[in-house]
């Protein structure tokens, strides 16, 4: 079974007591006696005893027992320490000892800010309870919260709200076996009903809570069900009805304490039965009992207008006059508070549509930062890849047209070489061949013009390169040169061609070989040495240095930039120098 601490349990069974008895029946116990308020001392003694136990603190039961000592504080209406005792006890949820301490706590924090008028809080609490058991499935603390929300709704006033969670407490309640939460949401339930005008509903909640109150034997609830079916009954003009629940409320009025909020609606109601009826003196005596009890809420138009009714009829003219008077002054203090509540809820309402609109302008503001980010990402990015693109075109163009350009060259030079040497040496065949010439002579003519165009050939692309090495592709080029000229080449390898990749031993073999055909041609030189050290190529000649006539600076000038763009592509550089009678090529390797 559910507490809900807005009322007090109805009455349970006696239960023995002993210094032995264990913490988790002696718990058991006390809230027994806590749940009936005319054994709330019995309880606080208890309590005491419990707290006086060795090593209590240790207990896996002592958080119930904190609770429990927090549900009496509640009971007797001490919400400030009810409310220290539960924020302390929150950390320690939740409890294997009992798992419903995780729901009972916040909610009964909340009921304590509800006190308090602290509602915005109060619905925190109650929301984080209703969490907790919808998390552990429990329908019955669900129907229990469900209550307190819709009785928080009542109080201020929202009937709509309240009826909409007490009917969802009322479907749930029935659900499951919890008498008191069923009492309960049935008789505030009916309660609004009835103050919504909706009187069929109304009886039709207040009587089987009625029922379940003479079950529960507590005077209280019964009480507070005859209070609504007073006012029922006396609306659908239901005369027996209500004359007979008038005369069990009055047998059970002296049971209950004067002041009580039970005793006080009762007579609120008790009042409006006897001015219905014209008993003025009757209903005058429970309304001054009602007004001298000083409860908020009581002191309204509609009681001092009863008031100065009934002393009207009874002659009293001084006393209705005095209560008129009053009835004119709270009428005018309701409707300024009336006013004031309404204005208080358009600022509310008014200050909710700004906090609305300025998240909503940041949103849109943010929104906007981003599209502009992403909007200026995207096009640097765009900007980026065109360079890009272009760098990388205008890169591929230069290569081309460096491809384009040595390609040209070499085509050139073949040309140049099989126009100067070949084709001349055919045509002087030829006319040797008109004149006479014997077998013999043309025999070693032919033969030498063959060694001449496998020479050229040799030198477009040597047959040996793709299994030979550096060192003994120059050994073959500086032994060539020897035997097919007056020159002397000699090449010297100092360990020089050792893990050089296939590419670069061959654009090195053609620069020897594009610099030495220079060489020959200049026909200046008697001797060439070739040196190949690590990461570097000397090519040493004694020859009178190229005439820079026109022609020559035109044929010398291409000749050196292909030497230079093949040295570049593979990462060395070149370095032409004349001094004391002898030219050098240094190609240096840096890569």
């Amino acid at each position: 079974m559910k507490r809900n601490l807005l009322f007090l349990l109805f009455i349970t069974l006696p239960a023995a007591f002993s210094h032995a008895e264990p913490l988790d029946s002696l718990c058991e116990h006390i809230g027994e006696c806590l749940d009936d308020v005319t054994r709330l001392e019995e309880g606080r003694q208890l309590l005491e005893q419990a707290f006086g136990r060795a090593d209590v603190e240790h207990d896996r039961f002592y958080p119930q027992l904190l609770y429990l000592q927090s549900y009496y504080y509640t009971n007797t209406g001490n919400f400030v320490r009810s409310k220290q005792q539960l924020l302390q006890l929150l950390p320690l949820l939740p409890t294997d000892a009992n798992p419903e301490l995780s729901i009972s706590v916040p909610q009964d924090l909340g009921l304590c800010y509800r006190r308090e008028s602290q509602n915005d809080s109060a619905l925190y609490y109650y929301d984080l309870a209703l969490q907790a058991a919808l998390k552990q499935g429990d329908m019955e603390w669900q129907a229990a919260i469900n209550l307190n929300i819709g009785i928080l709704h009542y109080n201020l006033d929202h009937l709509d709200a309240a009826e909409q969670y007490l009917d969802r407490a009322v479907s749930q309640v029935r659900q499951v076996d919890d008498p008191y939460t069923e009492l309960c949401a049935l008789q505030v339930g009916s309660v609004v009903k009835w103050r919504l005008k909706k009187t069929d509903e109304a009886r039709s909640l207040v009587e089987p809570a009625y029922q379940l109150a003479l079950e529960s034997e507590s005077p209280d609830w019964q009480l507070r069900c005859l209070t609504t079916m007073i006012n029922v009954y006396s609306h659908l003009q239901l005369a027996d009805s209500a004359a007979l629940s008038l005369e069990r409320g009055n047998a059970l009025l002296p049971l209950l304490p004067a002041q009580s909020i039970t005793t006080i609606g009762y007579l609120s109601a008790r009042s409006a039965y006897y001015h219905e009826h014209g008993l003025w003196a009757q209903s005058a005596q429970d309304l001054e009992t009602v007004l001298a009890s000083g409860m908020s809420g009581v002191k309204t138009f509609e009681g001092f207008d009863h008031l100065a009714t009934c002393y009207q009829h009874l002659g009293q003219w001084e006393l209705a006059y005095r209560y008129k008077d009053s009835a004119t002054v709270y009428a005018r203090r309701e409707a300024d508070e009336q006013f004031a509540r309404q204005l208080a809820d358009f600022n509310v309402r008014y200050q909710t549509m700004e906090k609305d609109q300025e998240i909503s302008r940041l949103h849109e503001q943010r929104t906007r930062i981003i599209i502009i980010v992403v909007a200026a990402a995207l096009l640097l990015a765009l900007l980026l890849l065109s360079l890009w693109l272009w760098r990388r075109q205008r890169r591929l163009r230069r290569e081309a047209r460096l491809r384009i350009n040595t390609l040209e060259q070499e085509r050139r030079r073949i040309a140049h070489e099989l126009h100067d040497g070949l084709c001349n040496d055919l045509l002087a065949l030829e006319m040797q061949c008109t004149t006479g010439m014997s077998a013999t002579d043309t025999s070693t003519r032919i033969n030498a013009l063959r060694q001449q165009a496998r020479q050229l050939s040799h030198q477009l692309m040597p047959p040996e390169f793709t299994h030979l090495s550096l060192s003994e592709l120059l050994s073959m080029l500086a032994d060539d040169i020897s035997k097919s000229s007056s020159l002397k080449a000699v090449f010297s390898d100092e360990n020089g061609d050792t893990d050089l990749p296939p590419e670069t031993s061959k654009e090195l073999y053609r620069i020897v070989q594009e610099h030495t055909a220079n060489i020959v041609k200049g026909a200046t030189a008697h001797h060439i040495s070739i040196t190949l050290t690590p990461r570097m190529l000397t090519i040493t000649d004694d020859g009178q240095p190229v005439t820079e006539d026109k022609e020559a600076s035109h044929k010398t000038g291409i000749g050196e930039r292909t030497m230079r763009d093949r040295a570049m592509s593979i990462g060395a550089t070149v370095n032409i120098s004349h001094e004391q009678g002898q030219n050098t090529l240094t190609l240096q390797l840096t890569l």
